[in-house]
């Protein structure tokens, strides 16, 4: 382990999703560094808070695997909810919203890609002033009267 995040395995997004995130931090002010990952190269990105996201170099930019399982569901007495892993989290804390908010349309289709930006708000402002979910708990977003939880 080197310190940085890794993906529990079994922790996959659409490789359509990654490309997306690829795709934005290529346009970003973030500059790659180029390492050796047993043997592969491999472009780092690492933001300012210390997260890293890690793309192969030889790989398209529709090729990938994430850790991130934004979620969606229902709760018998809260209705509705958009849940966020750890990592999704922890994306959304360092500013990585903006590509989370491309999953969510991507998952919800033109209806959820109307709110989105505001869900991707509302879930910063919270973990602004309430820290990421202890554990591996997910935070949920209750779109009946858009509250997140830890959950």
């Amino acid at each position: 382990m080197d310190g940085h995040p890794s993906a529990s395995p079994g922790a996959a997004i659409a490789p359509d999703k990654v490309a997306q995130l690829h795709r934005e931090l290529r346009s970003s002010a973030i500059t790659p560094k180029i390492r050796d990952d047993h043997g592969r190269p491999t472009e780092m990105y690492e933001l300012p808070n210390g997260i890293v996201f890690n793309f192969p170099v030889e790989a398209h930019q529709e090729d990938g695997v994430g850790a991130s399982l934004i979620g969606a569901g229902i709760d018998d007495s809260q209705g509705p909810y958009i849940s966020f892993n750890k990592l999704d989290q922890q994306a959304i804390s360092a500013g990585g919203g903006a590509a989370l908010e491309g999953t969510i349309c991507v998952l919800g289709g033109a209806a959820a890609c109307v709110v989105a930006g505001t869900v991707i708000a509302v879930v910063e402002i919270y973990l602004q002033n309430n820290g990421i979910c202890g554990g591996d708990g997910e935070l949920r977003l209750y779109l009946a009267h858009f509250e997140p939880q830890c959950a």
